[in-house]
């Protein structure tokens, strides 16, 4: 590299004079019509800077890491494109009056139903159900080592077999869900029966796994904090997600308890959510429950959904202070009663050979396995955010609570 740096006008592309009028003297760097001496030193400085080791490397590596950030948001931006297809596939399906109707919604339940079906076989005969579990990708196995895992223990964990006590006649341990008959209960006295990658389970619990658009619940197991609740291998498997570090062995006793203010919000959601049902007559196509707000997704004209209109009505029925009461029908009577199934996106589960019920008499009842309140009027009052138009057939009604 040259010793001397020199400096061009935009036009004509001639030197720039130095400060004492004369031309470039050999050594020196022209800047700004400012003539200054550059070393040999601060020459070499500079091209050791520029060809340091390991410079392309690192520029190697940046240029990857750019592209792997630009796969991953390509791959979640193809997912929601089809899982919104899939939706919407779902609701022409499935919709009355349509193609499908009821016949449409039957159809799935016996499909649903031989699912089931053959993955207990394939349990009797001791294969894994689904066939062989596929391999985790390298880029979450190497995120699970470096942040505690929470992300991927969490995606991944309601997909693995448990490995802990075993329960009668040689089947998987049975957890008691002390949730379905008292979702009011906060915390109980529970024992560890198996030990997973950054979660346990145990014989009994408090702690309702996420499912039907509800979110998993948080609290305490012992000292340990429960970051989410899922769903195992089985219909009666919880899987309660812990902090990293944590310190249990199976058949130890510990006290479970969950965090009751946000259980009881999402309990008074979700009872809202059946209001919803029951204020605006169509098929559903989705919906989710937060902390702050909760949705529903119809199929359904837009000009049909007026939102004074629809406010007033849930919470008339709010006030009305109707009961809430839980029963368990057979798979069987639910496939004789498909408009049981109002969530055209979410299928009841099976595989206990009956399903449960949620029953506001006379105004709501439907298949739903989530936490309720035990009166309407627990919920209080109810108001409409806001109405738009997510897809063809999803029009969505968010409710918050005043």
């Amino acid at each position: 590299m040259r010793a001397g740096l020199r400096i061009h006008r935009a036009a004509g592309g001639e030197p720039v004079p130095g400060a004492d009028g004369r031309p470039r003297r050999a050594g020196e760097r022209q800047v700004q019509g400012q003539a200054q001496p550059l070393g040999y030193q601060a020459a070499e400085l500079l091209r050791d800077f520029v060809r340091r080791p390991g410079r392309r490397r690192r520029l190697r590596e940046r240029r990857r890491a750019d592209s792997l950030v630009a796969k991953r948001q390509s791959n979640a931006a193809v997912l929601r494109r089809e899982s919104k297809r899939g939706r919407k596939a779902r609701a022409d399906r499935l919709a009355p009056g349509r193609r499908g109707g009821e016949e449409g919604r039957g159809r799935l339940l016996q499909g649903v139903q031989r699912q089931d079906a053959g993955a207990a076989r394939a349990r009797r005969d001791g294969s894994p159900r689904g066939g062989a579990r596929r391999a985790p990708p390298a880029a979450c196995a190497a995120r699970s080592r470096s942040s505690g895992g929470l992300e991927y223990h969490a995606h991944v964990l309601c997909r693995r077999r448990p490995r802990g006590r075993r329960g009668g006649a040689g089947g998987p341990a049975l957890t008691e869900l002390l949730f379905r008959e008292n979702p009011y209960l906060a915390a109980c006295d529970a024992s560890v029966i198996a030990i997973h990658d950054g979660a346990v389970e145990l014989d009994r619990t408090v702690f309702y796994p996420m499912g039907g658009g509800q979110p998993g619940d948080t609290g305490r197991i012992g000292a340990w904090r429960v970051m989410d609740t899922r769903k195992g291998e089985t219909p009666e498997s919880v899987l309660h997600v812990l902090e990293p570090g944590f310190d249990l062995k199976p058949g130890e006793s510990i006290k479970a308890e969950i965090d009751w203010e946000r259980r009881h919000l999402h309990m008074r959601f979700h009872t809202a959510l059946h209001l919803l049902c029951a204020a605006v007559r169509a098929p559903v196509t989705g919906g989710r429950i937060a902390s702050d707000k909760a949705h529903l997704d119809f199929d359904i004209e837009m000009e049909r959904l007026l939102k004074e209109e629809i406010e007033a009505c849930v919470n008339e029925l709010v006030a009305g202070a109707h009961a809430t009461q839980a029963r368990w029908i057979t798979d069987t009577e639910l496939d004789a009663r498909p408009e049981l199934v109002k969530t055209m996106s979410v299928a009841p589960p099976r595989g206990e050979g009956r399903v449960r019920l949620v029953d506001i008499p006379g105004v709501d009842l439907q298949a739903c396995g989530g936490t309720h309140v035990q009166n309407t009027a627990e919920i209080g009052p109810v108001a409409v955010a806001r109405i738009r138009s997510e897809g063809k057939r999803n029009k969505r009604v968010t409710l918050v609570l005043r």
